[in-house]
């Protein structure tokens, strides 16, 4: 009875097989141009190169993109622009309060070293004149005893 089989008959698994193809086929959307290769894979119908459409919507976002980039950087110069105005102010406020700070003290020191040195030049003048008074009674002393 082998002899009397059908040779162009379709076997289960590949009626499944064809099955399942179809099936894949008629899920997507119609005209989508999906097709099943050789090895019964599903391919959508795309090509891989890209349409001028979206190559002209890549261009219009890439420049959308370049923009809104140039514009935060702009931004934030302005930003630190604004802080190095600022810092300028205040690093010559604080040199300005450092110099008055300084002078004020320095002036402080110069009355005081003024003072201390007065004291100093009387106490010297004081050493001298009792210096000079003990030469002069040593001085006549010697002369006494000299004679």
């Amino acid at each position: 009875m082998a002899s009397t089989a059908n040779t162009g008959a379709i076997t289960r698994t590949e009626f499944e097989r064809m099955a399942s193809r179809l099936t894949a086929l008629e899920s997507n959307a119609p005209g989508s141009g999906a097709r099943v290769d050789q090895e019964d894979r599903i391919v959508s119908g795309r090509s891989e190169a890209v349409t001028q459409n979206e190559f002209r919507l890549f261009k219009w976002l890439a420049t959308f993109v370049v923009a809104a980039v140039l514009g935060a950087f702009g931004v934030i110069y302005q930003q630190i622009a604004g802080v190095r105005v600022e810092m300028r102010d205040l690093h010559n406020t604080v040199l300005r309060e450092l110099y008055t700070q300084l002078d004020t003290q320095i002036g402080g020191l110069r009355k005081e070293m003024k003072a201390e040195i007065g004291g100093l030049r009387q106490d010297i003048g004081s050493l001298r004149e009792r210096v000079v008074r003990v030469e002069t009674l040593l001085v006549g002393e010697k002369s006494r005893t000299e004679r």
